[in-house]
């Protein structure tokens, strides 16, 4: 049976409605337009066959669901606005946390490479920020191994899981303006805040330990003071490398200009920390 919208926002994260982000004036959606057809079958008590992927292009609806090719696995288009992964025992193991947000959001895989979940006005509520990644030909797969990607010609470029972050930041950098010359500060940067845990606390405990306050505290890879600051990234903050490393980069853009200029200044201070003053 399938958890409640109250169920699975208790399992995947201890948030606030409130927490639930919108739109941002620096929210990377892109400017790919959602497809107006739906993909798949409707869900009716879950029978029947359905695709595994979703091609550039496609949105998948409320009340519709893609499959693994196994049969093991299902996403869903829920229509309390959540994206949902299910087993097949019927528990959720991913979701966008999106929950309450609407009856008709839809997902869209995007032609310039970014997959979003929108309201049914238009606004976004989640992404997985991989604009200008492969456009035209990124693709998300539900996969047999539970793993949700995206792949584009060159292979994944985002993963729920099994995927490095530091890949993932590497391919959106030049999305706030820094080409390859900016990687090497900022990997020695996230590698001495956090080795790039998504779900470390200062102090070095980590979630869902209650000895780690991680929305009081510095948190995550870019470890954020406090941690809640990065839900105006996304509502999945918490347990979503894709979403701290976005809000991280933002925070070095808007701060520093760039990963270099950043780890100087962080080198600079001993015991070495971000300077939050200008932010």
């Amino acid at each position: 049976m399938r958890q409640s919208q109250g169920e699975i926002v208790r399992v995947r994260l201890k948030m606030a409605t409130t927490l639930l982000v919108t739109t941002s004036t620096w929210m990377i959606v892109g400017g790919g337009t959602p497809a107006s057809a739906s993909l798949g079958p409707k869900v009716l008590g879950g029978g029947g066959s359905c695709a595994a992927t979703l091609a550039p292009g496609q949105d998948l609806h409320a009340n519709y669901e893609l499959c693994s090719s196994s049969g093991g696995y299902t996403m869903v288009m829920q229509t309390d606005g959540n994206l949902v992964e299910y087993n097949s025992s019927g528990s959720a193991i991913w979701a966008t946390d999106t929950a309450g947000t609407g009856s008709n959001d839809f997902l869209a895989m995007q032609s310039d490479g970014n997959m979003v979940v929108y309201s049914a006005s238009g606004s976004p509520l989640w992404q997985s920020g991989t604009y200008g990644i492969g456009e035209g030909t990124i693709y998300l797969a539900l996969q047999g191994d539970s793993n949700v990607v995206l792949y584009d010609s060159s292979g994944a470029v985002w993963a729920t899981q099994s995927f490095a972050p530091q890949t993932y930041a590497q391919e959106i950098m030049f999305q706030f303006g820094w080409n390859s010359a900016q990687w090497p500060s900022l990997n020695d940067l996230w590698t001495d805040e956090s080795n790039w845990m998504w779900d470390v606390c200062s102090g070095g405990a980590t979630y869902p330990s209650p000895s780690c306050d991680y929305e009081n505290v510095a948190y995550g890879i870019p470890q954020a003071l406090p941690g809640s600051k990065m839900a105006s990234a996304g509502p999945d903050w918490v347990t979503a490398y894709w979403t701290q490393i976005r809000w991280g980069m933002q925070y070095i853009k808007t701060v520093y200009v760039n990963p270099t200029t950043a780890y100087n200044d962080w080198l600079s201070r001993s015991p070495h920390w971000y300077s939050i003053s200008r932010l």
